[in-house]
């Protein structure tokens, strides 16, 4: 009995056996999975925010407010995200995303460079 190969599977029998081939499929699913998790890694809010028994994740709900209750006083807080006080870094954990970025603010540190072509 003859054993028939359809013309799908003898070409991706084919790419399959070509390195180069692999490693380009292997780089396009690395740049979609990138551009698709884009928002998450490059934002100015922080992916994860705890404090006492509240925890938010603020770059993947896009608040930029959360209200909580603070163990000790019973105080109910407002929390800046992006710009907590100082009395709220003490004892909250927060994990920042990795690239700190929003297209709505000036990089005011860099605000003077020139380009390499500015004279």
């Amino acid at each position: 009995m003859v054993s028939y190969q359809t013309p799908f599977k003898e070409l991706l029998s084919r790419w399959l056996d070509r390195k180069s081939v692999i490693f380009s499929f292997c780089w396009l699913s690395f740049l979609v999975i990138v551009a698709l998790l884009a928002p998450i890694i490059a934002n100015d809010k922080p992916f994860y925010f705890s404090y006492d028994d509240a925890y938010f994740f603020p770059s993947l709900s896009g608040d930029e407010y959360g209200v909580l209750r603070d163990k000790t006083t019973g105080k109910i807080i407002s929390v800046n995200f992006t710009n907590p006080g100082k009395e709220i870094l003490q004892h909250a954990f927060i994990i920042h995303s990795p690239i700190p970025y929003s297209p709505h603010k000036s990089d005011l540190n860099n605000a003077d460079y020139a380009g390499p072509f500015d004279h």
